[in-house]
């Protein structure tokens, strides 16, 4: 299994998670990361080999250097199969190199991955690198059937990639999520109806715009928000909340180690993406009986949450439908408590048991050659 590096992100996670779990299934699992350190590096179990590359790669050089690196520890570690979350190309042109066969998953919005890139040259570019991991890969998957289907236009796929929805670890996250000990005292406080949020404090998460709702919403009713996350955007944040004098309703509370006990005691979990992949966070939320808010992102989020049902989904950057939103469940116990349940019995087609039986049968028909 290949990642970039091993620091705090769902593709990160979700992979160490597929590789905990097919270990002790019997397979031989190594985990092979481009950069070392990273916050991850602890929740990886001693029975599964981590490997770096023994010389950092350089522009101008810097894609061959990866293939050249990886394929070195491949010829020595022969693995039946290799398995990424990382889209880019050295990966599946080791594996096409060394006659592997390489499974490839795709977990981010192609089409505003190619608009953040303000020059053409770049954007061809990019879409060049993915195009040829796609061509080179043995099996494409997508966490999404939305992703899915943008992965068949914009790859040139003449079929729609296997979907393996991301999984969530129930018994883990529900063990720490009564671990309350040093958390923020929002959390103890339930006086003052919770709304939390979990993210890297970066523009894609759409921040400014929940911040925006609960200025909207503090002139309705007393609610509080707490941000669990770190990032570039903190001070910029940090600024908006000050001018609207919301910092006795929003708060900041950096990035945690385990996030669960904030989500395990709000009345509600809100998600704010401008774009996201199946988001891990709500699936944790849901998973914990939490309802969710969240904005109607690509992709997933309507994959997750039944508008009505276990949430809301409400158009991006709408601050206004947000507040809306948050108000609805705040002021409405019954609406609450029933969302709570149904937010439960969602989580039965994203446990983790599942993700890795669907992947583990999906790398028998790859290495047996049956796969498409």
């Amino acid at each position: 299994m290949v990642l970039p590096h091993l620091q705090i992100g769902g593709a990160e996670k979700q992979t160490i998670e597929l590789a905990k779990g097919l270990s002790s299934r019997g397979a031989e699992i190594a985990l092979f990361a481009f950069r070392k350190h990273g916050k991850l590096t602890g929740e990886i179990p001693s029975g599964i080999e981590v490997v770096f590359p023994a010389f950092s790669p350089v522009s101008p050089l810097k894609t061959p250097i990866k293939v050249f690196s990886l394929a070195m520890f491949l010829r020595k570690f022969r693995p039946q199969l290799i398995y990424t979350r990382w889209e880019h190309s050295p990966v599946a042109i080791a594996g096409r190199m060394l006659g592997i066969p390489t499974v490839v998953v795709y977990v981010t919005d192609m089409e505003r991955r190619m608009i953040s890139l303000n020059a053409r040259r770049k954007r061809i570019s990019a879409l060049m690198r993915l195009r040829l991991s796609a061509k080179l890969a043995t099996q494409i998957v997508a966490n999404s059937h939305g992703l899915a289907e943008e992965c068949r236009k914009y790859l040139r796929l003449e079929s729609k990639p296997t979907v393996i929805y991301n999984g969530v670890n129930l018994e883990n996250i529900r063990k720490k999520s009564i671990q309350f000990s040093g958390c923020h005292p929002w959390v103890h406080d339930g006086t003052v109806p919770l709304a939390v949020s979990v993210a890297r404090l970066v523009k894609e998460k759409g921040f400014e715009s929940l911040i925006d709702a609960y200025a909207i919403l503090n002139k309705r009713m007393k609610a509080r928000l707490l941000i669990v996350g770190d990032g570039e955007m903190k001070d910029i944040l940090l600024a908006k909340i000050g001018e609207l004098k919301l910092q006795d309703s929003v708060s900041l509370v950096g990035w945690k180690v385990n996030p669960y006990p904030y989500i395990a005691s709000a009345r509600l979990y809100v998600s704010s993406s401008v774009r996201e992949g199946l988001s891990n966070s709500i699936l944790e939320a849901v998973a914990l009986g939490v309802p969710v808010v969240s904005t109607n992102h690509r992709f997933g989020a309507d994959e997750i949450i039944d508008d009505g049902g276990n949430g809301f989904l409400v158009p991006v950057g709408d601050a206004q439908a947000l507040a809306d939103a948050i108000e609805k469940i705040l002021k409405n116990k019954a609406l609450a408590d029933a969302m709570s349940r149904r937010a439960k019995d969602t989580t039965g087609k994203f446990t983790v048991e599942r993700m890795v039986a669907e992947h583990e049968l999906l790398f028998e028909e790859v290495v047996n050659g049956k796969s498409g």
